[in-house]
């Protein structure tokens, strides 16, 4: 889907801030918590936004830990942008990391989603337009 991307990542016991500096500095709103190469959890911006007010815990040192969202949903190789943005819309997520046999791959947002179906759509109607008025030729 799109063009291909490092996956950003942090470790579960990395500070808060370290997770949130990280996100700054490479422009990222979530990040994948791994153990080694196991991908354990998320962390998003809204969970700084929400869970640090909410538990208490803005102004004191904390871990990734205490605010991801452990065991995520994840989209496999497998999965079509169609299909992964029906399963992020009725779960009300904004990021899907997805997995493969050797482990985390990619993580996709709902951004990334919206822009690879419009594209595949204007493809799509670029094409019908090209029949109908006559610019289309067959392939091969």
């Amino acid at each position: 889907i799109g063009e291909q991307r490092e996956v950003w990542s942090i470790n579960a016991d990395a500070s808060g801030l370290d997770a949130l500096n990280r996100m700054d500095e490479k422009n990222v709103s979530a990040l994948a918590v791994v153990e080694g190469a196991k991908l354990v959890g998320i962390v998003t911006e809204r969970d700084f936004a929400r869970k640090v007010l909410l538990r208490g815990i803005f102004g004191r040192p904390f871990r990734v830990s205490d605010i991801m969202t452990p065991n995520p949903l994840c989209a496999g190789l497998d999965h079509t942008s169609e299909e992964c943005m029906a399963l992020m819309i009725e779960k009300h997520i904004r990021h899907l990391p997805v997995v493969g046999a050797g482990g985390l791959v990619g993580m996709l947002s709902m951004r990334d989603l919206v822009e690879d179906v419009l594209s595949d759509k204007d493809f799509v109607i670029e094409q019908m337009h090209n029949y109908i008025t006559g610019g289309w030729t067959k392939p091969g």
